[in-house]
């Protein structure tokens, strides 16, 4: 992968400058998302290490006089700051890391991204290659998540089917750290990707529709997706309007519209969007297509 770009750097930057957030990692759209092939579990790995090496060159440029002493101790301020508390072990005289944080109830190992953020950065700071598997995880009925160095690139995610997407994808109360969700959306709202993504994303609003009936609320449903802030004005004719933190990027806003869209049936609404500069947050508004309920 070539150099991050200054979009990655000032997402790694805001974590890491943002203090201690009781908001988790959570991300549970983003990582359903990956574990729906192989394929897509590995991308999430690779991507990590390349991050991770990202967030050790940004520490190594600090001034921070701690961190350059020791920078093990930067990666846990960081994931610190998204609430999920790491300390460094051994298991059976392997390097190992323990962490600590909230589990959303994905029910499978969800942390591939950081894996590869902890092979990539570790490997620097220790100044040789190890790579890390997720032995068990919050998410998968352990007490907390235990990585390892074991010398080799980490086994695939069983994949999920599409059926188990939604509800795996908003499944507890945790939205997470928007800055970091952004992150782990990074390389599926590439141009490789991103048209694929919305097609899929138009599909899950379809299934996510029926949860409606089991009392989830679409403005609930996207704010637990970190699909933006949505707020309905009227149902019938359907009437809204779609805000993004100033980090979204059009793709990702795309992808939030087609999710929209799909739960609605698709091609109900339309929307009118006002991007304005320098950071200035996205914002759209949702109307219902005419000749349509």
């Amino acid at each position: 992968m070539q150099h991050v770009d200054a979009y990655e750097e000032a997402l790694l930057l805001q974590i890491m400058n943002s203090g201690r957030s009781a908001m988790g990692i959570g991300s549970g759209a983003a990582k359903a998302t990956y574990a729906l092939t192989h394929g897509l579990t590995e991308l999430e790995f690779k991507y990590g290490i390349y991050i991770g090496r990202e967030l050790y060159s940004i520490i190594s440029r600090s001034n921070s006089l701690a961190y350059k002493v020791n920078p093990l101790l930067a990666l846990q301020d960081f994931f610190g700051n998204l609430d999920y508390q790491l300390v460094y072990a051994e298991e059976n005289g392997k390097p190992a890391v323990k962490a600590y944080g909230k589990a959303i109830g994905l029910g499978f190992k969800a942390h591939n991204f950081e894996a590869g953020m902890l092979s990539g950065y570790i490997s620097l700071a220790e100044k040789k290659m190890l790579i890390f598997n997720e032995d068990r995880c919050i998410e998968n009925g352990s007490d907390y998540c235990m990585f390892i160095a074991s010398g080799h690139l980490p086994d695939s995610n069983a994949a999920i089917s599409t059926q188990q997407f939604i509800e795996k994808a908003i499944k507890g109360k945790i939205a997470g750290n928007a800055y970091y969700s952004h992150l782990l959306w990074q390389p599926l709202l590439s141009l490789q990707y991103s048209n694929g993504i919305s097609k899929l994303m138009g599909n899950m609003g379809i299934e996510a529709a029926i949860l409606e009936k089991k009392g989830k609320r679409l403005e609930d449903i996207i704010r637990l997706l970190n699909f933006g802030s949505l707020k309905i004005k009227s149902v019938r004719p359907f009437s809204a309007t779609l805000e993004f933190d100033s980090c979204a990027k059009e793709a990702f806003a795309n992808m939030a519209l087609a999710f929209i869209d799909g739960f609605l049936g698709k091609k109900r609404i339309y929307a009118i969007a006002t991007k304005k500069s320098n950071g200035i947050n996205y914002v759209f508004s949702l109307k219902g297509m005419k000749g349509r309920k």
